[in-house]
């Protein structure tokens, strides 16, 4: 599951949909919950893949990418289902990105 993570932040960034972003801060109790909860959908990778994917679905969505089309590009790399990938997107959005909360359905 690892691979998966790494795949899916490399196909975000070849894509246009990734960004660098800062270093990430330290850890808070809203990441922790993210961290916690990726985890489950995708098991088995070190936390900095599942923060560097989250900062990645917030880069797309700031570059204009749909959700649709962000989980389109994680469901390609595999190892995820669509709703994993669902799960995935609305933490990250509303842990690093709540900008984007409206464009992004609840589960």
């Amino acid at each position: 599951m690892t691979r998966a993570v790494v795949a899916c932040v490399a196909l975000l960034a070849l894509t246009g949909c990734g960004a660098t972003h800062p270093s990430a801060a330290p850890t808070t109790t809203t990441e922790d919950e993210y961290v916690a909860l990726v985890q489950m959908v995708i098991p088995n990778s070190p936390t900095s893949g599942y923060i560097n994917l989250g900062h990645s679905i917030c880069a797309a969505l700031d570059r204009g990418s749909t959700p649709d089309q962000v989980a389109a590009s994680m469901l390609k790399v595999g190892g995820i289902t669509d709703a994993g990938i669902r799960v995935v997107i609305r933490a990250a959005v509303t842990t690093y990105c709540p900008k984007h909360e409206d464009i992004v359905p609840h589960s």
